[in-house]
């Protein structure tokens, strides 16, 4: 204490002061955001005291500078009890986690003590200015570094924002159904569905289960259940997961409002398709009373495929996510225009109809070569393509069709084929395909169809049609 008497001059003691201020506030504020490491900041505590002690110090020291009164305390026993605690403490701390700012700290505070007065004279006086200047930078630095890894740093308290974010409930709980973690909006369904709020996980699972009218259906083996909030309805999952080798459960809310709406559009439009089938199939029934066995032949055909050609369409749509209902609703009305007004329409029409109408769902016709001239076999081509198209979109799972037409020595040629599965068993003569086959053999021509490599119908009909 009589070296930095005599070494320093009032002004730099003033300057000194306010530095050891500013250790003493920057190290209170680094101990608060490191609180919860309690080894950590019962060391930076330590420090705090060390540079306390150091300000009393330097304010003692300006009082004698300032006055004849030359008492200096110096707080020497304290002064060693804090740096052998800070010693102690940085090595026990440092074989844990190997901190080597706590060693650095610890060697600041040894080289500011009293014994070192016995250097050459200016020596301490360095010594001590140093160790106040690096203390009070290291807690600021420190500081900083602590706010700026709790901004990016996943904590217990940011992973509650983050759940408290979410719309969609969540529970964690254990084995014996002690809740672990939970967000708001699980707070929310528990109160609304149950009325009150529950402790325990496995008992406010069981609660749900017991609700008699609330629920709309329940699957037991995959633990999930659907219940109807008002306008809203939610989707409740019980499952296990593993977390450090503890048995931990998880239950979660899901808002599926809008796929609920979709399904209940889906079934009503599915009975009105059922509806439809048996109008057509009474219609058929009628019909085939008042007409000859061709006039049936023919518009059971034509019947036949539009059905099927807009139940491909409309399996194509429910195949994609999200479903398209708009696009659903305009197949179903052209589907009823379509039945209610049998009509003729130009082949090469007819054909560039389902080249639209099948583009648009991703199935890309390629066609090679030119409709017949004679109108009855462009109808029938017209037909046959239709139909294959269908069962290649049905059964194969195709995106491309290939169609190849030539007329040559009198012999119209209608090959299909496509880029599906091929089909794993015998072809069944049923439905379209055996109509088409009986129509082609009232023209004189044969039907061909081969499984491999790929589905290939081979239709054949002479230009002069032969009624047999």
């Amino acid at each position: 204490m009589l070296e930095l008497y005599s070494s320093l001059r009032p002004g730099e003691v003033m300057v000194l002061m306010i530095i050891s201020m500013l250790g003493v506030l920057h190290q209170g504020i680094y101990i608060g955001s490191i609180w919860r490491k309690r080894k950590e900041s019962f060391f930076e505590i330590f420090i705090l005291l060390h540079l306390i002690v150091i300000s009393v110090i330097l304010r003692e020291l300006n009082s004698a500078i300032g006055s004849s009164n030359i008492l200096l305390m110096g707080y020497k026993n304290i002064r060693w009890f804090l740096g052998i605690i800070l010693v102690g403490f940085a090595i026990y701390i440092y074989r844990e986690k190997e901190e080597k700012n706590l060693l650095l700290a610890s060697i600041l505070v040894l080289v500011s003590l009293p014994i070192n007065e016995n250097l050459p004279y200016g020596f301490y006086s360095l010594l001590f200015i140093l160790s106040l200047i690096l203390l009070t930078a290291r807690g600021m630095v420190l500081y900083l570094g602590e706010k700026k890894k709790q901004k990016i740093k996943i904590s217990k308290n940011s992973i509650k924002e983050a759940l408290d974010t979410q719309e969609n409930g969540i529970l964690f709980m254990e084995d014996n159904g002690n809740i672990l973690l939970f967000n708001k909006s699980i707070l929310y369904l528990m109160k609304e569905i149950t009325g009150g709020y529950f402790r325990n996980g496995n008992l406010f699972w069981e609660r749900l289960l017991e609700l008699e009218e609330k629920p709309t259906y329940y699957i037991e083996e995959k633990n999930l259940l659907n219940l109807r909030l008002e306008d809203k309805s939610w989707q409740f999952t019980k499952k296990e997961i593993n977390y450090k080798k503890k048995k931990v459960f998880q239950i979660t809310a899901v808002d599926v409002t809008e796929e609920e709406d979709i399904n209940q559009e889906l079934i009503f439009y599915d009975n009105q398709l059922k509806k439809q089938h048996q109008d057509f199939k009474r219609a058929l029934d009628k019909i085939q009373e008042l007409r000859k066995e061709e006039a049936i032949s023919r518009f059971w055909e034509y019947i036949h495929g539009t059905l099927g050609h807009y139940l491909s369409i409309i399996q194509r749509i429910l195949k994609q996510k999200p479903i398209e209902v708009e696009d659903l609703k305009a197949s179903m009305k052209s589907m009823n225009q379509d039945l209610r007004a049998i009509r003729e329409v130009e082949p090469e029409k007819t054909y560039q109809d389902m080249v639209e109408t099948f583009q648009a769902l991703g199935i890309k016709l390629h066609r090679k070569g030119s409709l017949p001239e004679d109108k009855d076999i462009s109808n029938l081509f017209i037909d046959i393509i239709r139909e294959g198209i269908n069962n290649a979109i049905r059964h194969g799972q195709s995106e491309n069709i290939d169609i190849y037409l030539n007329e040559k020595d009198k012999r119209n040629t209608l090959v299909i084929s496509n880029d599906g599965e091929p089909l794993r068993e015998e072809i069944k003569w049923g439905g379209g395909l055996k109509n088409i086959k009986k129509r082609v053999e009232d023209l004189g021509g044969q039907v061909g169809v081969f499984l491999q490599p790929e589905f290939t119908l081979f239709i054949e009909v002479p230009s002069i049609p032969q009624k047999v």
